[in-house]
């Protein structure tokens, strides 16, 4: 692909990710979205009864709070076009444990 005389090169050497929790933090100047996916992995080596271990991966954008508010509307657009096609989508209700709040640090650590 080429733009006005550049040369730009797609790098598709990382495979799709699923996440199964998302953490957001921010701060004045960023948001980090941290995509984190848990399998379960069992140890054969542990004998009959191994310890079952889980393994976490983590992927993390970190953006702009102005491209943050631009991710957010071209994902509300795209989850309307898509429960117009495929019908409202449900989220199931969670029993009341411990209130969420938001968490703001002054960095961010994998």
């Amino acid at each position: 692909m080429s733009h006005r005389g550049s040369k730009i090169e797609v790098d598709n050497s990382r495979d799709a990710f699923w996440t199964d929790f998302i953490t957001i933090t921010h701060i004045p100047n960023q948001i980090a979205i941290d995509f984190r996916q848990t399998t379960p992995r069992f140890n054969p080596s542990t004998g009959q009864n191994g310890q079952q271990t889980f393994v976490v991966k983590h992927n993390v954008v970190i953006m702009s709070p102005v491209l943050a508010k631009s991710f957010l509307e071209i994902l509300k657009a795209n989850l309307e076009k898509y429960e117009k096609t495929f019908g409202k989508i449900k989220v199931p209700k969670h029993k009341k444990s411990k209130k969420i709040e938001a968490v703001v640090s002054p960095s961010y650590v994998g």
